[in-house]
C-alpha cells in the first residue's frame, strides 16, 4: 500500500482497452516524481467520471503514465483520491474503507 502519493495514477496502456486515452485538449504532460526525485513524464487530465467498486467521483483529476513496466503497478490511488471519499486506511487488516 502506497499512501505518499499525492495524485492519483494510472498505467495508460492498461487502462486504454476502457476506453480512456489521453485527450491533449483536456489535459497537460506533468513530470511525476517518485522515491529518490526521479521523474517520469506523465499526462494529467480530468475524467467525466471515476468508478472504483461503489465509489464514483465526476470530474477527477487523474495522471496516466508508463507505470507497469518500468515499476511492477498497474495505478496508485492517491491521497486525492482518499481525502475526496473520505476514506481511511486500516493498517491493522490493510484495507481501505469509509468510516
Amino acid at each position: 500500500m502506497d499512501t505518499g502519493c499525492a495524485v492519483t495514477i494510472f498505467d495508460i496502456d492498461l487502462i486504454e482497452p476502457t476506453g480512456l486515452t489521453i485527450d491533449p485538449v483536456k489535459g497537460r504532460a506533468v513530470r511525476m516524481y517518485g522515491i529518490g526525485g526521479q521523474s517520469e513524464l506523465s499526462f494529467q487530465q480530468s475524467i467525466h467520471s471515476l468508478t472504483l467498486n461503489h465509489h464514483v467521483l465526476d470530474n477527477f483529476v487523474v495522471q496516466l503514465g508508463q507505470t507497469k513496466e518500468p515499476y511492477g503497478f498497474d495505478g496508485i490511488l492517491g491521497v486525492d483520491f482518499l481525502s475526496t471519499l473520505q476514506l481511511n486506511i486500516d493498517f491493522k487488516y490493510m484495507v481501505v474503507r469509509k468510516p
